[in-house]
């Protein structure tokens, strides 16, 4: 038997295979490059954002006790005050029943007087008239 050399043919279209496993690659190495500075970008701006919250939080935390520590002192004064009108309303009824009790003695001394106005008056008419009779 003699031997027939075969060939095969391997050249399978290769010629445009390996330019375009080189465009892939590119094309995917590109995409990776792509996604990683979009993912340091997001956590850049992911880590700005929390810094902003974190600065509203303690913004707000001091605003809070700003407040707190207003409304106690705002509750002492208003405490202090109440207790300070209590005093005067206390002072002033007392002054109000003074009031009416020495209005009340002046209206009294007020009609004695004018009666006592009175009967001199009539006392010094009839006087007089009595005097003038006996002349």
């Amino acid at each position: 038997m003699s031997e027939i050399p075969e060939y095969t043919n391997t050249d399978r279209g290769g010629s445009w295979q390996m330019p375009a496993i080189a465009i892939l690659a590119l094309i995917a190495l590109g995409g990776l490059f792509f996604g990683w500075s979009n993912s340091a970008k997001l956590d850049a701006a992911k880590q700005s954002v929390t810094d902003q919250v974190k600065a509203v939080q303690q913004s707000t935390a001091q605003d809070l006790t700003a407040l707190k520590d207003r409304l106690v002192t705002d509750e002492k004064t208003n405490t202090d005050l109440q207790g300070d009108l209590k005093v005067v309303t206390d002072k002033l009824k007392i002054t109000q029943g003074q009031l009416r009790k020495a209005r009340t003695e002046a209206t009294q001394l007020n009609t004695e007087t004018t009666q006592k106005l009175s009967a001199l008056d009539t006392s010094v008419h009839t006087g007089t008239r009595h005097q003038g009779h006996q002349r």
